[in-house]
């Protein structure tokens, strides 16, 4: 027989703890520790009062940003009238931020929806002044899970799609696996959705050394894109082509259960 002692490490202790938000319902959705020792991190929020100012109508997307101490430095809400969030959020090489989400908004800060919910992507400034945005999709429902930073200073969208029109070729199935290529300036270089008859969903993507994109999350199908699932949902991970987003390899991995993979890095080697 074997015996298995197991002994609790010591929690460390809290330097310091913030309760953000206001009277109604605000949640955070990724956090980014920038280069000064800050923090910034992104939701959604349907509060006006408390932490939080300039909410447009129902949810807003909603960005905090944290000193090294956790004292709030500014706050700022983006939307319209209807109901927006922010997913992801990164430092860009000027200190500003890219951030990313969905909308179903037409009002607001918001422009150019294609219909139903856009995925949506906002570059701002140190402070959190829009730089600029942009209304990625089609008439049905995309929305951005991730973003990152690219070797040109461009970025990479991931997320989740079922339109067949706008930004989008061809849907597969139900919910695709998207992704996004834009330029520094948010030009779409290009989009790419990746699938089969069911549901799949990108949830991170980063570019490794041959300027390529790897990316992970999660897949249903066994066809068109995707071949030998073991059941139910799959971890998946693909590799798509930097130039043109064609797809260089797909593989799942898992068991008969919900299997899924929602953030990747690139390893040192």
């Amino acid at each position: 027989s074997i015996t298995v002692s197991l002994y609790a490490q010591t929690t460390p202790p809290i330097l310091w703890q913030r309760p953000s938000g206001g009277t109604a319902e605000d949640n955070i959705a990724r956090a980014w520790l920038c280069n000064d020792g800050s923090s910034v991190m992104c939701g959604q929020s349907t509060s006006t009062d408390g932490d939080i100012t300039g909410n447009h109508g129902y949810y807003d997307g909603w960005v905090i940003k944290l000193d090294a101490n956790g004292v709030k430095q500014w706050q700022k809400c983006y939307g319209g009238g209807l109901s927006d969030g922010i997913f992801a959020i990164k430092q860009t090489s000027d200190n500003g931020f890219i951030m990313a989400g969905y909308t179903g908004s037409v009002d607001g800060d918001v422009t150019g929806n294609h219909g139903g919910t856009d995925g949506w992507v906002i570059k701002t400034d140190n402070n959190g002044n829009v730089q600029w945005k942009k209304c990625i999709g089609g008439s049905k429902t995309d929305v951005f899970n991730g973003v990152n930073t690219c070797n040109d200073n461009g970025f990479i969208l991931v997320g989740r799609t079922t339109s067949t029109d706008g930004d989008l070729a061809a849907n597969k199935g139900l919910l695709d696996g998207w992704l996004v290529k834009l330029d520094a300036a948010g030009n779409i270089e290009w989009s790419k959705n990746y699938g089969g008859s069911d549901d799949e969903y990108i949830m991170s993507a980063v570019q490794i050394d041959d300027n390529n994109f790897v990316f992970c999350g999660f897949s249903k199908s066994n066809n068109n894109d995707l071949s030998g699932n073991y059941g139910d949902s799959d971890a998946w991970f693909g590799k798509a082509n930097a130039t043109d987003g064609s797809l260089l390899w797909s593989y799942q991995y898992g068991g008969s259960g919900y299997d899924a993979v929602y953030n990747l890095c690139k390893a040192t080697d």
